[in-house]
Formats: C-alpha cells, sequence, structure tokens
C-alpha cells in the first residue's frame, strides 16, 4: 500500500490529494473521503505518515486515520489551534500532535489509548513546536524542535514518558539557528 501527497511542479501548491494505491503504485486513486472540507480553504500540503497497518494526516483541526477506503477523525472535538505538524509511533498506538500555538495548555496533544491528552508541560511558554519526531523503537521518546521568541536555549525538547514530561535539550545550541 502506498499514501502520498500531490504538488504541482516548482513547489507551488494546488488543491492537494491524498493518493492511494493498493497495488504498489501501479495505479492511484484520491484519498480525501471523510475529510471535512466544505468551508475550507484546501491549498494546504498535510503530511502523510503511517503507523502499524495504518495512514494517518492532518487538517486544520484534526487528525485523521485511513481506514476502509475513508478518513476517519481520531479527535471528537477540534483541537483549539490547528495542526502544524505531527508523528505516529512505528506501531500506530501513539500519535504526537503540535498545534499552531505558544498559549501554555494550547500547542501540544498526544494520542494515548484511544484518547488525546494536552501534554505541553516544560516546552517554554513562549515558543510555538516546528516538528516533531516520534522515536523508530520506543514510542515513550519523541522530540520537538521549538521555535523560540525572544528567548534563548529554547529550541530542542525530549520527552521520554509520551509527553507526560518535556526536558529543554538545548545545550548550547546558538540562538540563530533557525
Amino acid at each position: 500500500q502506498i499514501m502520498a501527497s500531490s504538488t504541482a511542479p516548482g513547489g507551488s501548491l494546488i488543491n492537494f490529494r491524498r493518493n492511494y494505491s493498493g497495488n504498489w503504485g501501479v495505479s492511484f486513486g484520491t484519498a480525501n473521503t471523510g475529510i471535512d472540507t466544505n468551508s475550507v480553504n484546501m491549498h494546504w500540503m498535510p503530511p502523510v505518515r503511517s503507523g502499524g497497518s495504518y495512514f494517518y494526516t492532518a487538517h486544520l483541526f484534526s487528525i485523521y486515520r485511513y481506514v476502509s477506503a475513508s478518513w476517519v477523525k481520531l479527535n471528537a472535538s477540534l483541537f483549539p489551534y490547528t495542526v502544524s505538524n505531527f508523528d505516529v509511533s512505528s506501531n500506530g498506538n501513539i500519535i504526537y500532535a503540535a498545534l499552531n500555538s505558544q498559549i501554555p495548555g494550547s500547542k501540544f496533544r498526544v494520542y494515548d489509548g484511544g484518547a488525546w491528552y494536552e501534554r505541553s508541560n516544560g516546552i517554554a511558554s513562549n515558543v510555538s513546536i516546528r516538528n516533531v519526531t516520534v522515536h523508530p523503537s520506543n514510542e515513550n521518546i519523541a522530540y520537538i524542535v521549538a521555535r523560540e521568541n525572544n528567548i534563548g536555549g529554547q529550541k530542542v525538547y525530549m520527552t521520554n514518558n509520551k509527553g507526560v514530561l518535556w526536558n529543554n535539550i538545548s545545550g548550547n545550541l546558538p540562538n540563530s539557528i533557525p
């Protein structure tokens, strides 16, 4: 199985499509069924991730899992901010989702045991999360890269307990790192 997002030549965005192939790329079909697109601009290129036997994607305020040729929303209520980035553990049990927020208590969610939890304890209050990566063989461990706003040394964080507590591991990285 293959799942991919489409872009236009030269890197410009078009109305994106998630494309699915059940025959290892011999042919593809569009796979957007189940994603709420009624009132939103579709000019955004979401990542597609895999975990376990499923594919996952984000669209604005939600995370979706691809099940039986349709996307199923995993968060019953919308997140308070849009999803900026996410990653899925290799077995698909844990999802780490960064939100477009610098507000404490509204910047990070973790999907664990079928429920979402706010997990930004330990992350500086005035940073936004740029990227998140789950350890390839240990779902308890994840790393985030933060964009700081006038605060030095708050670049890289690590958790070893599914985001219950994030530890700043930036060390002496220079503040000029984008």
